[in-house]
C-alpha cells in the first residue's frame, strides 16, 4: 500500500479535448465520475459504483464478465464510456490497465527485496503469512515517506494547527487510523469530533462545521473520501485526505 495525502476541490475544462486528455489520468477520472454520480441513471450509477471499487477487476477482465457480475448488459458499459469521452469500453479500460501495470511491480519489487535482506525462508507455516503482512507494511510507510513531500506535509500541519475543531472520518479498514488520530490530536490539545457512522450522523455533522474546522478524511477508496470532503470544500475550501491504496501512485495536496 501507499499513502497519497489529497485536498479535493479540483477543477475540469469544459473544453472536450482538454477534458478527454484529463481523464486519462486515473484518479482524475474517479473524480469525473464521481461528480457525475448524482445525475447518472439508476444504471450508470450501479456502472460507476463497480469501476471505483474493483480497480484490478475492471483492468484484467473483459466487459462482458463484468456486466455479467454486475447484472447489467455490456452494451451499457460502452454507452457509459463514452458519455465520459472515450471511444467506447475499451479505451476506458486502458487507463485502469495503465494503473495497474505501472503501479504494483514497483510495490511487488520492494516487498521481495526487503525480503531477502531480512532473509527469506525463517518464517515457516503461519508466521510466513504474518511476515508478508509485516513486510507489506515496512514498505507501505517507506513509500509514504518518499511520496509525501515537505510542502505538502507543511501545509497540512498548518491547517490542523490552526483549526478550531478537526472533524475525522474513517469507515471499515480506515476507522482503526482515525481512532488513533483522535487519541494522540486530543493529547496534543486539539479540539476533535470523530463521524461516526452509526446513527447516519456523519453528513450531517459535516454540515455543522465552521470555516475555522477542517475534515480529515482517511479512506482506501478515492471516491469514498471525494463523498465526504466534496460538501466540506465547496463550501470552505479546507479538507486534508489521507487516502490509503495499494496503487494510489502520487501524492499531492
Amino acid at each position: 500500500m501507499s499513502h497519497c495525502l489529497v485536498a479535493a476541490g479540483a477543477t475540469s475544462s469544459n473544453d472536450p479535448m482538454s477534458r478527454n486528455q484529463s481523464l486519462k489520468d486515473y484518479e482524475d477520472l474517479i473524480r469525473e465520475i464521481h461528480e457525475k454520480h448524482d445525475d447518472m441513471s439508476k444504471s450508470y450509477q450501479s456502472i460507476a459504483v463497480y469501476l471505483t471499487q474493483n480497480p484490478n477487476d475492471v483492468a484484467i477482465r473483459s466487459v462482458n464478465s463484468i456486466a455479467e457480475t454486475c447484472g447489467i448488459h455490456a452494451s451499457s458499459f460502452v454507452r457509459f464510456a463514452q458519455s465520459l469521452g472515450y471511444t467506447g469500453f475499451k479505451e476506458l479500460q486502458e487507463v485502469f490497465q495503465r494503473r495497474l501495470s505501472t503501479a504494483a511491480p514497483g510495490f511487488e519489487a520492494r516487498i521481495k527485496a526487503l525480503d531477502s535482506e531480512l532473509g527469506a525462508g525463517k518464517a515457516e507455516g503461519n508466521v510466513s503469512f504474518l511476515r508478508e503482512l509485516v513486510l507489506r507494511d515496512i514498505v507501505s510507510l517507506q513509500e509514504l515517506l518518499a511520496d509525501i513531500s515537505n510542502e505538502s506535509m507543511g501545509k497540512a500541519v498548518a491547517l490542523m494547527d490552526k483549526a478550531d475543531t478537526i472533524f475525522l472520518i474513517g469507515q471499515l479498514r480506515s476507522e482503526p487510523v482515525v481512532e488513533l488520530m483522535r487519541y494522540v490530536l486530543t493529547m496534543l490539545g486539539k479540539r476533535t469530533a470523530l463521524l461516526d457512522a452509526s446513527g447516519g450522523l456523519p453528513t450531517h455533522m459535516v454540515k455543522v462545521m465552521t470555516p475555522r474546522d477542517l475534515l480529515i478524511a482517511v479512506s482506501f477508496r478515492l471516491m469514498i473520501f471525494l463523498l465526504f470532503s466534496r460538501s466540506v470544500t465547496q463550501k470552505f475550501g479546507k479538507s486534508v485526505a489521507l487516502l490509503v491504496t495499494r496503487l494510489c501512485g502520487r501524492g499531492r495536496i
